[in-house]
């Protein structure tokens, strides 16, 4: 595909902790589009508390290219983000998640 006269959204949802398996292709806007986390919020090691939610803001930032815009939506499985509000997940994303709205 030629960037200079095409723009390649990739979607994504539902990687439940499992985003590290994916193989995203060449694109100009990333969007993921909920459930990011797996079990409704704090489940520690079972991919819904902190730690993973830390995990996937690194992955955007060091897997996914800077030239690629990055759109995160949450889930109904990604509580720990209305927990956390918007003035602290957008700080997660922009100091772990490389610039990602």
């Amino acid at each position: 595909y030629s960037s200079d006269t095409h723009c390649r959204i990739v979607a994504i949802s539902d990687t439940h902790g499992k985003h590290r398996s994916l193989a995203i292709p060449p694109c100009d806007v990333l969007c993921h589009c909920g459930d990011i986390l797996q079990r409704y919020g704090y489940i520690g090691s079972c991919g819904g508390g902190m730690t993973a939610l830390v995990d996937f803001c690194s992955w955007l930032q060091n897997d996914i290219p800077s030239t690629t815009s990055k759109i995160v939506i949450g889930g109904n499985h990604d509580t720990l983000l209305e927990s956390l509000g918007t003035n602290k997940v957008k700080e997660l994303l922009q100091t772990q998640g490389g610039g990602a709205l």
